[in-house]
């Protein structure tokens, strides 16, 4: 697919020609840019009229209740629009249905015209149906993880399956609304330039820029559903569906894609869409060379030096061993956010999970999440999260405390720039390394306080491509996931980890097989590697911004349109440390007279 006329390559920083670079390549020149002075600061009067301008683009209105701040905000995952369907689990029976009647099959053909048939009727309540195709994934994924647990090899069968898009009127019906937002944004980069004396006209264009971006990644995120919708409606005939997924394409992709051309269409996608690298050989490529570098090396060693230990080894065993349960853990976080005056008055319900915004209050909550083990921090909705199981002290203090408190920085930090700048609700995947590489490297901070020792890189997604860039298939990627895993980890739960590992390398097959946006997790290393030697408050502030990637950061810090933020990092360290002495000092004189 060649780029379309008018998109001229792009030689600032952060760019490969049109597109743009992988997240975290040249993390730190970017990074050095954003704790130097504005190179443009605006006055006060020309910030508000750039903040001004920033509302009216999220607010223009694309047709009658539909904005560019609904389309990009209400943004959906693939996996939700378009579930993958496993023909094997139908064929052998495996997937059963109170309001659907599915019939017995005799090939994967039949299952495939059938799960078509299913998502293009009006008549077929969608929820169930993407209910059934998620069943066919489960036990997919049950089926995969055994075959990794006993050696064994994987028939091709397994891996017959098709992505169904549930809702086919809808996701044209976005691509028309991306397309006249794109268009519209493009109208107005012909309007204001950074090229001249006129500082507000130069931050309106870096504003037009930023949405445009988001704009256009989700264009590109866009036409391989238009391509499936247009497969299923070819599949069983219906021509009208088939030719208004074909009319919303963009008229070189529906060149290329009847050329036969989708591998090439569906890696220049995703090029726009995750960014790319180009090595010495001048090649372009998913994944960062970075990354090819390290998962080259059977083992990756970190060079962090080892720093005094606030506990010894045997200490360390206890605390792994002291185990805590949800309702605790729930206590201890409140009692940190209170000390921290963070805390709301008002106690959350089950209810909480599912509204939209925060209590009345505007501080946050604590609670048990009925439907994880894990932790998390949800900031749209002012709510930190305490996983379900009982779990062990010291993986409390670094991953439930450490780890998930950073997160409570970033959102405050994200909530203060948007009251200025509507952009930052916005999102976008390619924040999501930095907001994760931002909680990591304070978690990892913590345990090397607490142990003296780094936790071990994970490079699980790293060695799962390489298994595919040696030729091997799903499995043998699920397997090299796998193997990462429990080297990390030697005592997980086997069965798990290997569920996990399949689940995660479903991933990386989606969007016809090439989709680089889980690479992300692996590329955190890369911008730890690019930081580890700025200043703490350099670094703090780096990644305390998360709702911009670094491109978009630079381009808004260039005029001074990134409120300060500084007053919403809180080290956590020390509060974490003083609300679980007592446990800890329960934990370590454990089994002691």
């Amino acid at each position: 697919m060649t780029p379309e006329r008018g998109a001229s390559a792009n030689t600032e920083l952060g760019y490969k020609g049109v597109f743009l670079e992988r997240p975290n390549e040249h993390a730190k020149e970017m990074l050095d840019l954003l704790t130097k002075p504005p190179e443009k600061p605006l006055t006060d009067d020309e910030k508000e009229a750039a903040y001004r301008f920033d509302k009216n683009l999220s607010a223009t209105e694309l047709r009658e209740g539909v904005t560019i701040k609904d389309l990009i905000k209400n943004s959906k995952e693939e996996t939700v629009i378009a579930p993958m369907m496993f023909s094997k689990s139908f064929l052998e029976g495996k997937v059963q249905s109170d309001g659907i009647n599915i019939p017995s099959f005799e090939s994967h053909e039949d299952v495939e015209w059938w799960a078509a048939e299913m998502a293009l009727s009006p008549e077929v309540d969608k929820i169930e149906l993407r209910e059934i195709f998620d069943a066919s994934a489960e036990a997919y994924k049950e089926e995969v993880a055994n075959l990794i647990l006993t050696n064994t090899d994987a028939p091709e069968e397994i891996f017959n399956s098709m992505s169904v898009v549930l809702k086919p009127q809808e996701a044209i019906e976005r691509m028309l609304d991306l397309l006249k937002a794109r268009d519209t944004l493009k109208e107005l980069r012909k309007i204001h330039t950074e090229k001249t004396a006129d500082n507000l006209d130069g931050a309106k264009r870096a504003l037009t820029d930023v949405y445009l971006s988001k704009i256009n990644g989700l264009v590109a995120e866009q036409m391989p559903i238009l391509e499936y919708v247009a497969t299923q409606a070819l599949m069983v005939g219906d021509e009208k569906t088939f030719t208004t997924a074909m009319d919303a394409m963009p008229t070189m992709l529906q060149k290329q894609i009847k050329k036969g051309n989708l591998e090439r269409v569906f890696r220049n996608l995703d090029f726009l869409r995750n960014g790319v690298s180009v090595g010495e050989s001048g090649k372009p490529s998913s994944v960062s060379n970075r990354v090819k570098q390290l998962i080259a090396e059977d083992d990756v060693v970190d060079d962090l030096k080892p720093r005094e230990a606030m506990f010894s080894e045997e200490q360390i065993k206890k605390l792994k061993t002291f185990i805590i349960q949800p309702n605790e853990a729930v206590e201890l976080v409140e009692t940190i956010l209170a000390k921290a005056g963070k805390l709301s008055s008002k106690k959350p319900d089950i209810d909480a999970l599912e509204r939209a915004g925060w209590a009345s209050d505007d501080l946050w909550q604590v609670m048990v999440d009925p439907t994880k083990n894990t932790y998390s921090v949800k900031g749209e909705r002012g709510l930190f999260l305490v996983g379900n199981k009982p779990r062990d002290l010291f993986s409390v203090l670094a991953v439930g405390l450490a780890h998930e408190l950073t997160h409570v920085n970033q959102a405050d930090s994200d909530r203060v720039v948007g009251e200025s700048l509507s952009i930052i609700e916005l999102q976008g995947k390619r924040t999501g390394g930095i907001r994760e590489a931002g909680a990591d490297l304070k978690q990892t901070d913590f345990e090397m306080g607490l142990s003296g020792k780094p936790k071990p890189r994970a490079l699980t997604y790293a060695k799962a491509l390489k298994a595919f860039e040696n030729g091997g298939g799903v499995a043998n990627a699920s397997k090299a996931f796998y193997d990462e895993k429990i080297k990390i980890l030697p005592d997980i739960d086997k069965h798990k980890a290997a569920l996990e590992a399949v689940d995660r390398v479903m991933r990386l097959t989606r969007m016809g097989g090439i989709n680089s946006q889980p690479m992300a997790y692996a590329e955190e290393v890369i911008l730890a590697d690019e930081i580890k030697d700025l200043p703490e408050e350099t670094k703090t502030r780096a990644l305390t911004i998360t709702g911009l990637d670094f491109v978009d950061q630079v381009r808004l810090h260039k005029y001074g349109l990134l409120p300060d933020v500084s007053d919403n990092i809180i080290n956590w360290q020390p509060l974490i440390l003083e609300v679980a002495d007592n446990m800890i000092n329960k934990a370590i004189n454990m089994g002691n007279k």
